[in-house]
């Protein structure tokens, strides 16, 4: 039986991945509620997966990176970071990238596993960075939001947000919106300057979500507010 879920549940074609404490990757079929395949890594995996081209890419614990075939779970190959990876991973083209506990954004090659780039913050990345343009925008707990080449991990800028960043940001039209963990939300634009979109002042730890031009949050205080991307005008959601 599975432990401890703790990253999101990823569902691609007809089958649902997950990852889960005891350390397991799980594929069930979506109709049914069967199991395609288990695989087993070295420790936890708080990770969420994410599907491309027929291969599953997640972290773990054990500080490896894994792609697996999604369709029947054979490994592809790993990666091994210096600290565990508790981020969700994003691919972008040919390259995966994904943060770690030891305060590196690594960008590994989608075929081989092999590194291309790594950049190191001040403290580790939990949540997941996002691709805009040639450019992947990766919060860190420090507190910046780092705009880097997406090819070469070169840091163009950073946007201090001011309290630790933990909620994975979301794109929308020509903006990163992001959010801190103090309640504050932030849009970067094409420029790559920040500037406070609202303060919701509560805490902020759930990934943000998007449609058209707004944004969706949820607090700690299982509350959930959407953010007009344009206006900053602030609505509640009550939930019956």
């Amino acid at each position: 039986m599975a432990g401890q879920i703790v990253g999101a549940v990823t569902v691609a074609g007809s089958s649902i991945y997950f990852g889960a404490s005891d350390g397991s990757i799980y594929s069930l079929d979506a109709a049914e509620g069967f199991s395609n395949w288990t695989f087993k890594t070295g420790g936890k995996i708080w990770s969420t997966p994410v599907v491309s081209d027929g291969t599953l890419y997640i972290g773990s614990f054990d500080k490896k990176l894994y792609a697996l075939n999604a369709s029947d779970g054979t490994k592809k190959w790993t990666f091994t970071a210096d600290g565990a990876i508790e981020a969700a991973p994003v691919v972008e083209g040919n390259t995966v990238y994904v943060g770690s506990n030891d305060r590196n954004l690594y960008a590994v090659d989608t075929a081989s596993g092999q590194l291309k780039w790594k950049f190191q913050a001040r403290n580790f990345f939990w949540a997941e960075p996002v691709a805009r343009g040639g450019y992947i925008y990766a919060p860190s707990l420090d507190g910046q939001v780092y705009i880097l080449k997406a090819e070469t991990g070169e840091k163009i800028a950073e946007v201090n947000l001011g309290a630790e960043v933990s909620s994975s940001p979301v794109v929308v039209n020509d903006y990163v919106v992001a959010a801190s963990d103090d309640g504050v939300v932030w849009k970067i634009d094409s420029s790559n300057k920040g500037q406070v979109l609202a303060r919701i002042n509560e805490p902020i730890h759930a990934a943000l979500g998007a449609n058209q031009n707004t944004v969706f949050v949820h607090t700690d205080r299982d509350l959930l507010y959407g953010v007009d991307v344009t206006t900053g005008a602030l609505r509640t959601f009550t939930v019956k």
